[in-house]
């Protein structure tokens, strides 16, 4: 079975960290939350449209991923919202983490688009079935089968930013 698959399509990471940097930097929100909304749902009004999405998706009362499909104004014409048109993405968003951390061992309903930002050697998925590991390089984008189980470690001391998205295949 393919887990992760290297996607022909060149994207310019330091184009998006560009993008972004301003607003990670200056939102208190974004920084509590380790990350950013790229789409939400219709109707969240601001401030909160900049961070819907990024939470369980059980803690959105009866919403499925595919309801976060609005693009936040702020990547409207940008090369963000290029990719999330091209692949047709939604619930897309920034995940930030932390150095030193990692994600508990979890099956997600979709597979996810994944697009470095930022990362480093030590930044890999780990599927344990398969007893299976992936760093993901920058300047590529990656389609992964996160509906099988796996996390996520940062072993560096530096945080990791990746562009994710859910993607219907």
């Amino acid at each position: 079975m393919e887990l992760i698959k290297k996607l022909d399509y060149k994207v310019s990471y330091g184009e998006l960290f560009h993008l972004i940097d301003d607003i990670i930097k200056s939102d208190p929100i974004v920084s509590k939350m380790n990350g950013l909304s790229l789409q939400h749902r219709k109707g969240v009004p601001e401030p909160w449209n900049i961070v819907d999405g990024l939470e369980a998706l059980k803690l959105y009362s009866g919403a499925s991923e595919k309801d976060f499909s609005q693009i936040h104004k702020k990547f409207s014409n940008t090369l963000f919202e290029n990719l999330i048109d091209d692949f047709k993405l939604y619930r897309s968003r920034i995940m930030i983490m932390e150095g030193k951390t990692c994600y508990s061992f979890h099956a997600d309903s979709t597979w996810r688009l994944h697009v470095p930002i930022v990362t480093n050697k030590d930044c890999i998925f780990y599927f344990p079935e398969y007893k299976e590991q992936y760093h993901l390089e920058l300047g590529k984008v990656y389609l992964i089968n996160t509906t099988e189980k796996h996390t996520f470690l940062n072993g560096s001391t530096n945080s990791r930013i990746h562009l994710v998205g859910c993607i219907d295949v």
